[in-house]
């Protein structure tokens, strides 16, 4: 049976609906659907004593004012500086701000805010000092985690969860982009920036943005030799995963990576070269600076590796997504594989799993599930770095 469009299918958990809800361009239903889970527990906490939910109440309540605000129903109060006030609510607030009133908002929240936090209180203080006059302050103290290389061949899912303020990096990253001439600090963030949006386009089969944005990343962080050697390993990732291993082997050899850091990404161009999954795993399935999957269950990896796709189908570990799009080809049992391909790029995996899959079902030649999958791909992504709601949506469960 072909597989419904994600916004048709059921769903019981809050991020989901949520996601459902506002890829519909429904956010007042995504209110509703937040405030209920916000009276059930204040109504009802599982947990002893009752009081122990009143953070989550507070917490799901402002997201919810915050969704009515968006769609032009109400306005988002100023957050209470008392200390019992989750720095969620205030985030919510500064969010739905701009210019000094969000200033004074994230001046508000402490330094013992988590670093999650504080890096999204940077994300929208560099915002905010962008889209103000010039010279007023520096907008390029903002932290944004490294992207890795490593992890977005092990694991795309685990890669993304990293990527908790895509939306909001990714607006930055827009403002900074429009600026001709940068440096020191801003040029730096933009480089951090443009990496993670390489990574995340990589994630999404977006190839030619990845290699947009990788390109920028290496241009922004040549400065840093750390910097600039992951800059080359993701681009290499992100070619291997777009299966360009002209491109792959460019990214390799013309910025200079070599030695122990660079040996996983030439055993992947190995098996991508030669589709041959027997011999690489002898070759290489040991070197424990492979991406796990490579080494882990090697027995049933090879099996997979065989080109049995209703082994793949019935077994499905998260490796055999890698396996698929980084060099497997199925030769027996493609009508069981096309059926799961079609119906896991709608699971609550969300963007890792239907770009993966879109990557996997184009390189098995499987039109039909292709179609499928890439507009499954392109609802998540969308949604994903949708401004509007990525405060929201993250700290609900996105990107």
């Amino acid at each position: 049976m072909r597989s419904r469009p994600l916004l048709e299918q059921p769903v019981d958990d809050l991020a989901l609906q949520l996601r459902v809800h506002l890829a519909a361009g429904r956010p007042r239903e995504a209110a509703a659907a937040v405030r209920a889970l916000a009276q059930t527990l204040g109504s009802g906490c599982p947990i002893a004593p009752p009081s122990s939910c009143a953070p989550e109440v507070a917490v799901y309540a402002a997201i919810a004012a915050a969704l009515d605000a968006r769609a032009g129903e109400g306005a988002v109060a100023t957050p209470s500086k008392e200390a019992s006030t989750p720095d969620e609510v205030a985030l919510l607030a500064a969010d739905l701000a701009s210019g000094a009133a969000r200033l004074a908002i994230l001046d508000g929240i402490g330094s013992d805010a988590s670093a999650d936090h504080r890096e999204l209180v940077g994300l929208l203080r560099a915002e905010a000092v962008l889209e103000g006059p010039e010279g007023t302050a520096d907008p390029c103290d903002a932290q944004v985690p490294r992207a890795s290389a490593r992890q977005l061949l092990e694991s795309p899912a685990a890669a993304l969860a990293g990527m908790r303020w895509i939306a909001i990096q990714r607006a930055l990253l827009e403002q900074l982009a429009a600026r001709p001439k940068l440096a020191g600090g801003c040029l730096r963030l933009r480089g951090r920036l443009a990496l993670a949006a390489a990574a995340f386009e990589s994630i999404a089969a977006e190839h030619e943005q990845a290699r947009r944005w990788a390109l920028v990343a290496s241009e922004d962080l040549g400065g840093d030799t750390s910097e600039r050697e992951e800059a080359a390993l993701l681009r290499t990732a992100a070619e291997l995963r777009a299966g360009d291993l002209t491109r792959a082997r460019a990214a390799l050899a013309t910025l200079g990576v070599a030695g122990e850091p660079a040996r996983p990404y030439h055993a992947l161009l190995d098996l991508h070269e030669h589709r041959d999954f027997g011999s690489f795993h002898g070759k290489h399935g040991a070197d424990p600076g492979n991406p796990r999957w490579m080494s882990i269950m090697p027995g049933k990896l090879e099996e997979m590796a065989d080109g049995d796709g209703a082994a793949l189908a019935r077994e499905w570990p998260p490796e055999a997504l890698e396996l698929l799009a980084l060099g497997t080809t199925v030769r027996t049992g493609k009508r069981a594989l096309a059926d799961h391909l079609r119906s896991g790029a709608y699971s609550r995996y969300g963007l890792a799993a239907a770009g993966t899959l879109e990557i996997a079902a184009e390189r098995q030649g499987e039109p039909r599930v292709l179609g499928d999958v890439r507009g499954a791909a392109r609802e998540h992504r969308r949604l994903a770095l949708d401004r509007a709601y990525g405060v929201p949506l993250a700290l609900v469960g996105g990107p």
